[in-house]
């Protein structure tokens, strides 16, 4: 088995060593840096049970479950691979959620075009 982002619904890029993600669904992006993107640039093909017993396994076990749990990564059945080896900098395995552009990120060009308005609009509701 092997992590990966969970596709469709989740994007993700990395610039100097930090990671972000945003989850299409609900319009909240995710910040990883140092360990924690170390492991997210590994993606697909980190196998958790290999992380679990390359560094303190129970907070790594409990930072993957936490991705999961929100819906940014997914466990797949992949045959074959082998888990990519990580230099982990020791620094832990945090990151910080922002809902502050939400709103913004969860408008459909698509289907919210007004043309008096522009586009994209927002009905005026924000979450």
């Amino acid at each position: 088995m092997n992590l990966a982002w969970r596709s469709p619904g989740v994007v993700s890029d990395t610039v100097d060593g930090v990671t972000i993600a945003i989850d299409l669904d609900n319009g909240a992006y995710y910040q990883f840096s140092g360990d924690a993107s170390l492991i997210l640039q590994a993606l697909p093909g980190v196998d958790p049970d290999v992380l679990v017993s390359e560094i303190n396994g129970v907070r790594v076990e409990s930072f993957v479950d936490e991705l999961v749990d929100l819906g940014l990564l997914e466990v797949r059945d992949v045959a074959g691979g082998e888990s990519t080896p990580i230099e982990f900098v020791g620094d832990g395995l945090s990151f910080q959620t922002f809902t502050d552009l939400a709103h913004i990120l969860m408008l459909d060009p698509i289907h919210d075009v007004d043309p008096p308005m522009g586009w994209p609009h927002s009905d005026g509701a924000q979450t």
